[in-house]
Formats: C-alpha cells, structure tokens, sequence
C-alpha cells in the first residue's frame, strides 16, 4: 500500500509538471504568433504598395545621373587646367622674347655709343662730346708729343736717382744678410738646446721607467705576476706622471725637429744648416736608443707607457630632456666638449637647445589627416611627406618674381 501511495503521488507530480509544460508551450506560441504579426502586416502593405518601388528606381536613375555629371565635371576640370598650362607658358614665353628684345637694343645703343669720335678715342673731357673726329686727333697728337717729353724727363731724373739708391740697396743688402746670419746661428742653437732637453727630459723618465722594468723582472724571477695590484711593490709601479712626462718630451722633440727642417729644409742647402740638422739627427738617435732599451727591456710596460690616457669619461651628449624630432646631439671636440645640436631637416648646427621639431622649424607645417595620421605639408610647393619620415630640405618660397608671375597669371 505505501508503495501504491508512493506511485500515486509520483504520477500525480508528472501529471501536473505535464499540465505545467503544455500551458507554457501555448503561452510561447501565442508570444511568437504576436511577435511576427507585425512583420507580416508590414510585409503584404509592401506587396500592396507598388509606388515604393517606382520611387526607389527613381532614386537609382538620379544617381546614376549624378555620377555621370561629376565624370563631365572632371573631364572639364582637366581641360580648363591644360588650357591654363597653355596659357602660363605663352606668358612665360612671351617674358622670355621680351628679356631677349632687351638685352639686344641694350647692345645696339652700346655699340651706338662706342662708335662716336670722342667714346671711340675714348677722351674724357667733355668737350669732345661736341668736337669732329679731326679735332679730337689732332688734340691727340699734341698730348701725345707733351707727354712724351715729360717721359723723357723722368726717365733721365730716374736714372740719376737709381743711380744713387743702387749703392744705399747694396749696402743694406750686405747688412741684412750678416744680421739673418746671426738670427739663423742663433735659431740653430736654440733648436739644438730644445732638442737636447726633451731628450734629456725622455732619457730622466726612461731611466725612471727601466728602474720599474727591473723591479718587475724581479718579481718575475721570485714566480710572481707583476700584473697583480696585490704584489705591486712602490719599486715596480710605473708612475702616471713618468709616462706623461715622456710623452710631452717626445711630443716636444718632434715639434722641435720638424721646425728646423722647415726653417733650413731637408736636405739643407747650407753648410751651416747641414751642421744644425746633424746635431739635431744625433739628438734624435739618442731618445731612440733609449726608448729601444725599454722596449727590449719591458715591452708590456713600453706600450703602456705610451697608451693614451683617459683623464676624464666622455659621456654621450643625450640628456634626460628628449629632443625634438628630427634634431641629434653632438660633442664638440674642438670647443672644451661642449654639446651642440644638428637639424637632419637643414643640415644646420646651433648651440641653443631645441624646442621646436626640426622640420617645423625649417618652414614645414604639421597636419592631422582623417585617418589620425600625421603630415608634414610645405605651404609653397605643396608636397607632403608622413610623420616620423623626415623631408630631405627646408620650405622656402620661389623667388619674387615666380610669385608675381603667378599671381598674375591666376588673377
């Protein structure tokens, strides 16, 4: 019984989710019947209403027309501009013949006034304007007999004073040359003494340097690396101021031995100067001697001697501020490492820091287009060129003549 009880309420559950599942399936049929009520209504008002068809065949016919009167408009746009292309080079070439016309009645008044008596002798007075050629020839001759005399009597005053001044020359000629001998014997003996204390100062820092080159040897033969900060002994250290002390000597040497053989040429031509450019030659011999006992002695400690030195770490010319675009900075090598900037738009430097982007600040314009790119515009030829690409030179407008011309042409 209580299993029949059980499946009695199980099938009155059933009976009543049924009942609860038909009703809910006529409720969405009938929301679906009224939802497409309106469509269709919609749908048999445009079978019955055939006007709308007429006027949407209208519309395309309009378009269609449109169309075509925007190609006519085009095509007659493009004529207009040749026709107008005609026309500015019939001005230009009319310019041209113009100029040309010019020039040439220019020439001909010239030659015009070349021809006449007084420009043809080209006389100066300004009476000839209004002389005959026979009057302005015979003026000729008389001057030409005046200054001919005159010429006879400075030439002969002349002769007289030359004659005078040649022995005063000849005497100061012998002078300069005993005084440019002693300045020669005395620049010689300056360059020799030059020459002499930078080797003097090389043979000081080699000697210096070939002390630590033994102290390093030494360590070497005790089995220890010289190279090791921790066993450098104050005997095996090379000093800083040693090496740059030789390199200044050297430096000084050099300078020394190129002057004289400026001054006297090499080979010399004098007997004087080969004596100097020996001295010098022996002088130099000897710093090569010395420098080849340190280099034999410890190679390692001879490049080093002359490595070139870093006093100070050249940073890179970028600062915290970015530059504008289209602008580079640079360090000046020649002006205590000042920085200066380059516009890749001109190819012009300036010290100033740039607040401007280069092509801006070479007469270009900066536009948006509709797609939100960006544009670089020149206002006087039109071109463009898009943003980050840079234009190869500056806007600048034509000349003012080509502005007129166009001006004119277009009004």
């Amino acid at each position: 019984q209580a299993g029949q009880k059980a499946l009695a309420e199980v099938e009155a559950e059933s009976d009543c989710r049924a009942q609860a599942a038909h009703e809910q399936r006529e409720v969405v049929l009938r929301e679906r019947e009224t939802a497409l009520e309106g469509p269709k209504q919609a749908l048999e008002q445009l079978d019955k209403d055939t006007n709308q068809c007429d006027i949407e065949r209208q519309i395309r016919d309009l378009e269609e027309e449109r169309r075509q009167l925007l190609l006519d408009l085009e095509e007659t746009s493009q004529h207009l501009a040749k026709e107008r292309d005609a026309r500015l080079d019939v001005l230009r070439r009319r310019d041209a013949a113009v100029a040309d016309h010019r020039q040439l009645a220019q020439g001909l008044e010239t030659q015009l006034q070349d021809l006449r008596p007084a420009q043809f002798y080209q006389v100066k007075e300004f009476r000839a304007a209004s002389m005959t050629e026979g009057e302005i020839l015979a003026g000729l001759r008389q001057t030409a007999g005046k200054c001919h005399s005159l010429g006879e009597k400075f030439l002969t005053a002349g002769r007289d004073s030359s004659s005078q001044n040649i022995g005063e020359f000849q005497k100061q000629k012998e002078t300069l040359a005993s005084q440019t001998k002693d300045h020669l014997q005395t620049h010689g003996r300056l360059e020799v003494s030059w020459l002499e204390a930078a080797g003097a100062s090389a043979a000081t820092c080699v000697a210096t340097l070939m002390d630590v080159a033994r102290a390093r040897s030494d360590l070497r033969a005790r089995g220890l690396s010289p190279e090791l900060d921790s066993v450098y002994s104050a005997a095996a250290l090379p000093r800083r101021q040693d090496m740059r002390q030789l390199r200044a000597a050297l430096v000084s040497a050099e300078a020394a031995w190129h002057e004289a053989l400026q001054m006297w040429g090499e080979p010399a031509e004098t007997e004087q100067g080969k004596a100097v450019l020996q001295q010098l030659e022996a002088s130099r011999q000897r710093i090569a001697r010395c420098l080849a006992d340190l280099q034999n002695a410890d190679p390692l400690l001879y490049e080093l001697a002359f490595a070139e030195e870093e006093d100070a770490v050249h940073l890179s010319p970028a600062t915290d501020q970015q530059l504008p675009h289209g602008w580079e900075a640079h360090v000046s090598e020649e002006d205590d490492d000042l920085v200066y900037y380059h516009n890749l738009v001109t190819d012009q430097t300036q010290w100033e820091l740039p607040v401007q982007d280069a092509a801006i600040s070479a007469g270009w314009r900066l536009f948006q287009a509709e797609d939100g790119a960006w544009f670089y515009h020149n206002p006087y030829d039109g071109t463009g060129v898009w943003w980050p690409e840079l234009p190869d030179y500056p806007a600048e407008p034509d000349s003012l003549d080509d502005l007129r011309r166009d001006a004119a042409a277009h009004g």
